[in-house]
């Protein structure tokens, strides 16, 4: 934003920077679209999320949710290649502890949170949220956004338009 206010803009930004810094979208627009993902998370109410600390993401999936029945969560966030978070019902969480450390886990903390973010369970929010973008239109992104995940550019895209947008 102080980019902004000078009257300079970024060279390039991270793929956590705003749609609006990117450009695709006016201020306004920014504002209605975070008022309804508020309001479409402060909705969910069930499930809970739960930091693995000192297990990568392979063996989280593969060994301890897959061996230990805890079939039911899922991998939410990649903190760090050995800091993961799961997400899913609330009793899942609950349970998960013994059995992360059991796998090797350094710690198990179960995060305070209102529901499973990030996850399978967050589906009927997102499938709101993509409604209520249907019919809106947004230019593409004019500065460069890098991956958090790759560290690589993302390639450039043609946003959806009413004319161009899949049924």
């Amino acid at each position: 934003m102080k980019a902004r206010a000078r009257n300079t803009s970024p060279v390039i930004v991270s793929a956590n920077t705003t749609h609006y810094s990117r450009q695709t979208f006016d201020f306004l627009t920014g504002l209605r679209l975070v008022q309804k993902r508020g309001e479409l998370m402060s909705q969910a109410k069930s499930g809970g999320m739960g930091a693995v600390i000192g297990l990568d993401a392979a063996t989280i999936a593969a060994q301890t949710i897959q061996d230990s029945g805890l079939d039911r969560l899922d991998i939410a966030n990649y903190n760090t290649p050995t800091q993961i978070v799961v997400s899913g019902p609330i009793d899942d969480i609950k349970r998960a502890g013994p059995f992360f450390e059991k796998g090797g886990a350094q710690m198990y903390i179960p995060l305070q949170v209102s529901a499973a973010f990030h996850s399978r369970y967050m589906a009927d929010a997102a499938k709101a949220f993509a409604d209520f973008l249907a019919p809106m239109s947004f230019s593409a992104a004019r500065i460069p956004v890098i991956s958090n995940v790759t560290a690589e550019p993302y390639p450039p895209i043609t946003p959806p338009t009413p004319s161009n947008r899949s049924s």
